[in-house]
């Protein structure tokens, strides 16, 4: 697995939060999701966007960002076609912010998300997971599916974009996973991680993501 940039700046480790996102033709909806950071009420963050392969288009895109300081674009080699979950992996390698947070091109923040993890930080000396309520919001069979979701630490209860993970921790674990369930798998992996290095799981309890 290799990747190239190529926007200007890297992740940013004066930043506290990197948020990675794969995309593949991700058009009109990664528009969407960059302008859902570019209007946080606190910009503690650095974005990067990784590319399943080789883009032009995407590329041509995402230039008029490419001289953002909180804005990192790369490319991989090649197209994985897992579930985005390669170029996860590599963006979490890039990462030197505090935390990191895995999500996809196609999913919503609200403009306080930034600002909310970012307190539950400041107040704590020990925070290793932070996570959020969302709401899942899909289009299946031409009918729209849309749930609210007090989210929890367990299977079928939290989404791969709605929490933050020490860089650090996350690093240690790796994102290796492959199937459907890789955000499930990564923080099952996670947990006993984080009782060893003694550090708190905490909830916000507002819904501050929108998983499409």
């Amino acid at each position: 697995m290799t990747g190239k940039l190529i926007s200007k700046y890297k992740p940013d480790n004066n930043k506290k939060f990197h948020i990675v996102a794969p995309t593949y033709n991700g058009g009109t909806k990664l528009e969407v999701f960059i302008n859902c950071f570019l209007s946080q009420t606190c910009d503690n963050y650095h974005i990067t966007i990784v590319s399943d392969g080789p883009e032009p288009d995407t590329v041509k895109q995402l230039s008029k960002y490419f001289d953002y300081p909180n804005f990192s674009y790369y490319s991989l080699e090649k197209r994985y076609n897992d579930f985005g979950h390669t170029p996860r992996e590599f963006g979490l390698l890039q990462s030197n912010c505090k935390y990191t947070i895995m999500t996809g091109f196609d999913n919503y923040y609200v403009p306080i998300f930034i600002e909310r993890f970012n307190e539950v930080d400041l107040k704590t000396s020990d925070a290793g997971f932070i996570f959020c309520d969302f709401v899942l919001d899909h289009i299946r069979e031409g009918k729209r599916y849309n749930k609210y979701f007090n989210a929890e630490i367990k299977s079928s209860c939290i989404d791969i974009g709605c929490f933050a993970t020490l860089t650090t921790i996350a690093k240690q674990i790796g994102f290796k996973f492959r199937s459907y369930a890789a955000d499930w798998e990564f923080v099952e992996a996670a947990i006993p991680e984080l009782k060893k290095q003694k550090l708190n799981i905490l909830k916000i309890p507002q819904t501050l993501y929108i998983h499409n």
